[in-house]
């Protein structure tokens, strides 16, 4: 999947390539919800046992879109968002976070199951992948091409000016 995720990286904008991963793993996780909500609640429909290789489909689905289109994003932006003199320790640090927050998801997991149902646990991951989706049309940028100079002058003069509008002029 590694090649996949570079040819992928340099052929599509890195948003168009964040939305589209977004997009089919939150796809997925509402198919495994519907899934699961139609097993609990009606498990004597004809066509259940057709579809009963939906939820593996979707999980794999979710992961290979996750591993070469969400992660290759995520990494590349990572690598450009922090000053060169912190950088190293900034990324250890959010992955340091990344893994903590996993491991508070799979903690609560069960709670989590036990009050929305497996069902609406899966809803649930399909709605936040649908904010995070919109978070990064917003956000992400497409820094192709340029070099790291620039890249860093452009994150200066952004949070520059988001500094700037913060603080009123007194002059």
């Amino acid at each position: 999947l590694t090649g996949t995720a570079h040819y992928f990286i340099r052929q599509f904008q890195p948003k168009v390539l964040f939305m589209f991963g977004t997009i089919a793993t939150s796809v997925c996780m509402v198919l495994i919800g519907i899934c699961a909500y139609l097993q609990e609640y009606f498990p004597d429909l004809p066509y259940i046992e057709t579809f009963s290789w939906m939820p593996v489909l979707s999980v794999i689905v979710a992961v290979i879109a996750r591993a070469t289109c969400i992660l290759p994003v995520i990494y590349s932006v990572m690598s450009e968002v922090f000053p060169t003199e912190i950088r190293t320790q900034s990324i250890g640090l959010v992955e340091a976070l990344t893994f903590a927050s996993g491991a508070l998801c799979i903690k609560f997991f069960p709670e989590m199951k036990y009050g929305m149902g497996l069902h609406g646990l899966f809803f649930f991951y399909g709605a936040t992948g649908v904010i995070s989706c919109l978070y990064g049309l917003m956000n992400i940028p497409d820094n192709r091409g340029k070099s790291l100079i620039k890249v860093e002058e452009m994150y200066e003069n952004k949070r520059y000016n988001v500094l700037k509008s913060l603080v009123p002029d007194f002059s």
